[in-house]
């Protein structure tokens, strides 16, 4: 991961040196809504829901003019993705409530071709890499007495690797000769599975040390063992600062 890391950074300074026309770098962060989709967990119903989750991203951008009105944007971000469910384990008219939340953490390298001509409306798209840095899991039961866990290590249960589709649009402006704002809106969706597949026997092995997702991911509406595959989606607010090298 370092080592990769080390080489992506190492070739964006080489291109950067070598490049004729305009180079930005900065900083980038945003809010977004996040979500892990799952089909089981969509079909089941009262007992188990979506609840709403956001998370947020922080990190690096660099940005290389090829024309007048299009540029390669490309950053280095470290993003909280989470999701969080609520379960009921009584009926539906007399409920007994549960939480699960999920809390992952990426670092998220996407390379997007953006149009736009630097101080104006923009839309870019393109792949994004995702290497996954930590998963951790909290289950709240306020009836239990035992069994509640907080950020419970679980990152075997998730891919350490991703790749996603992101599209984007909004505004960049100009606050002087080399200062820059960019605002917008950026949404993504993970083209590979997010979650791990386990057999039956594997899911049994684990005992106590599979998560509450991955038992959702292999759990179909009757109850059955069926695994379906978790997407990771996100959608949000962009802000960067940029700074023009030349």
């Amino acid at each position: 991961m370092k080592k990769l890391i080390l080489v992506a950074a190492f070739a964006a300074i080489t291109f950067g040196a070598q490049a004729q026309g305009e180079i930005r770098i900065g900083l980038k962060g945003a809010f977004n809504y996040t979500a892990l989709f799952n089909n089981n967990v969509s079909d089941q119903g009262f007992e188990l829901d979506y609840a709403p989750t956001t998370g947020g991203s922080f990190g690096a951008s660099f940005n290389y003019r090829l024309s007048e009105k299009s540029s390669i944007d490309a950053n280095l971000l470290i993003s909280g993705h989470n999701e969080k469910y609520d379960l009921n384990f009584g009926t539906e008219a007399k409920p007994s409530p549960a939480t699960v939340e999920d809390k992952l953490k990426y670092i998220d390298i996407p390379v997007l071709f953006k149009l736009g001509n630097g101080h104006g409306a923009y839309f870019e798209v393109g792949p994004q890499l995702s290497f996954l840095s930590s998963a951790k899991e909290t289950f709240n039961f306020p009836s239990a007495t035992t069994g509640n866990y907080s950020d419970k290590n679980f990152k075997n249960d998730f891919k350490g690797f991703g790749l996603s589709g992101v599209l984007g649009f909004g505004a960049d402006f100009e606050l002087n000769d080399q200062l820059g704002l960019t605002a917008g809106l950026r949404l993504g969706y993970m083209l590979t599975d997010a979650s791990v597949e386990y057999t039956a026997a594997e899911a049994a092995a684990l005992g106590d040390n599979i998560s509450f997702n991955a038992i959702f991911n292999h759990t179909n509406k009757k109850g059955d063992f069926e695994y379906q595959k978790t997407m990771r989606a996100w959608a949000g607010l962009n802000i960067g600062l940029t700074y023009k090298l030349k």
